[in-house]
């Protein structure tokens, strides 16, 4: 039974192509945050309405490769429009300055390479550095930097939400 589980959960996950194992395609979303604040001296709050992995990019054309900024991320929030900075648990959350790195027609923040403690579930080396999070605040932007122009890039597996079906006496629990 054990060796069945472990069959189905491995192909799940990968495929084999030409006797190889390749991770299956993950797919990226650019997501609008549902609420931008304006803290003042070039600092901004961003909600992203839900935590999903992954990084920041933008899309302006005043800004030059190699600036930097600051930024923090995080799945929860300390206090009204505050990214938590040190939470507790295995909520996560990072903060730190950041060179921007244009790629194709948008900027990318290039985040560095965690290392996850115990507890964690550390991401594949061959996915680019992601983080979980909500949150983001940026600083040290230009007076002219267009804020509407970051995006949360999500990192995520497709699925097909019609491929099973789940059903349980509780109506609370088959709303998931």
């Amino acid at each position: 039974m054990r060796q069945l589980i472990f069959l189905c959960f491995f192909s799940l996950f990968f495929t084999s192509i030409s006797g190889q194992l390749t991770l299956k395609k993950l797919t990226e979303t650019k997501i609008s945050p549902i609420c931008i604040v304006d803290k003042g001296n070039g600092t901004y709050f961003l909600d992203f309405g839900k935590a999903a992995f992954g990084t920041l990019v933008f899309q302006d054309s005043l800004v030059t490769t190699g600036s930097e900024i600051y930024v923090t991320l995080s799945e929860s929030i300390s206090d009204v429009n505050t990214p938590e900075v040190h939470p507790k648990g295995t909520i996560r959350s990072w903060q730190g300055k950041l060179k921007l790195r244009r790629f194709n027609d948008y900027y990318i923040l290039d985040l560095p390479k965690f290392s996850y403690p115990q507890g964690f579930v550390p991401v594949p080396h061959d996915i680019k550095n992601i983080l979980p999070y909500r949150y983001c605040q940026l600083s040290g932007l230009a007076k002219d930097f267009d804020i509407n122009s970051v995006r949360q890039l999500a990192i995520w597996y497709p699925f097909n939400d019609n491929a099973s079906r789940f059903s349980s006496s509780s109506d609370n629990l088959n709303k998931i």
